[in-house]
This record gives structure tokens, sequence and C-alpha cells, in this order.
């Protein structure tokens, strides 16, 4: 539920800032602080470990929609629907392979392990992100 939340919470603040960069930027910000934290935290008290946790978690499955969108503003004239289908299938692999991949780094390397690949993963989105201009399509509401 806050995923969905966090999904319809995205797309306004997107359109009202109008940019799809600049919100990607900062959710993927907010996740790295957050599952490096609770990699941090892990050993820690598990309400403490919740509290902080379940935000990242539901920020880091809240950012897709604008992806999303922003493929398809991103891409060159007459390549919208090859950009969103290239997203959503990198989407979809990788929502496919990362809890095998987070569940075998669980196992071999303990929870804080996989923790901290979930933090690296969203630092590299972020790097990633920033190396793109916003697309010039976007404008305010």
């Amino acid at each position: 539920m806050l995923g969905a939340f966090g999904r319809l919470a995205n797309g306004v603040w997107s359109d009202r800032a109008g940019s799809r960069l600049g919100p990607l930027r900062a959710v993927a910000l907010a996740t790295t602080v957050g599952f490096g934290l609770a990699a941090l935290l892990q050993p820690g008290p598990a309400a403490l470990l919740a509290a902080v946790l379940v935000p990242a978690a539901a920020l880091a499955i809240s950012w897709n929609g604008l992806v999303f969108t922003a493929a398809g503003e991103l891409a060159p004239p007459g390549r919208a629907a090859t950009a969103m289908a290239a997203s959503n299938t990198a989407n979809y692999v990788a929502a496919a392979a990362a809890p095998a991949l987070g569940g075998l780094v669980a196992q071999s390397a303990g929870w804080p392990a996989m923790l901290a690949m979930g933090a690296a993963a969203a630092l590299a989105s972020g790097v990633t992100l920033h190396r793109l201009a916003e697309p010039a399509t976007t404008h305010p509401t």
C-alpha cells in the first residue's frame, strides 16, 4: 500500500515540478540512505530497523511510474514505445532476479550485506539519473 501511494505521490510531485528526473533523483538518494542506514541498524532493535526499512522499501517500489514516463520523454522522436518497452523489460527482469540474488547474498554474507546491496543499487541509479538531462517536453501544470 505504501508503494502504491508513493507512486501516486511521485506522479503528483513530478507533474507539479515539471520534472521527472528531479523527483527520481530524490527518491534514489532517499532509498540509498534508507537501505544504507538499515544495513547499519540490522543487528539492532527490530522496531528501529522497521522504522527505517519500511519507508525505504516503500520508496524502492515507488519510482517505476516516473521511470516509465521519463523513458518515453527522453526517447528520440519516434522511439518512445521502444524506450518504454525496454524500460519495462529491464524493470521486470530485475524484479525477477533481485529476490533470488538478495536471498543468496543474505544467506552467504548476511542481511546487512543484502541491505547494503540495495543501497548500492539505489546509488547506482542516482548516479545514472544525475548524468541525464531533463527533457524539454515536461512542464509544470
